[in-house]
């Protein structure tokens, strides 16, 4: 558990994150300070965190099933 700690700004983050993914962590939780709690993501509490990005070519994908029925299923 880490104590909340209030962002000055994207270089302050930029230097959270580091700590954060050094002890393998995988992001930060941002809340806006005025906001009340909620108990899931919203447009006040949002995840941040770093990934790669690569390219691809799709060579195939399956239907969806089950509750995912009509959408794309695995690629």
């Amino acid at each position: 558990m880490l104590k909340q700690t209030v962002c000055d700004d994207k270089e302050h983050l930029a230097k959270l994150m580091d700590q954060i993914l050094g002890v393998k962590g995988e992001g930060v939780m941002l809340k806006d300070p005025d906001s009340q709690y909620e108990g899931r993501r919203s447009m006040s509490l949002l995840k941040v965190k770093r990934f790669e990005d690569a390219e691809a070519t799709v060579i195939a994908h399956h239907k969806g099933t089950g509750r995912c029925s009509g959408m794309c299923g695995a690629i």
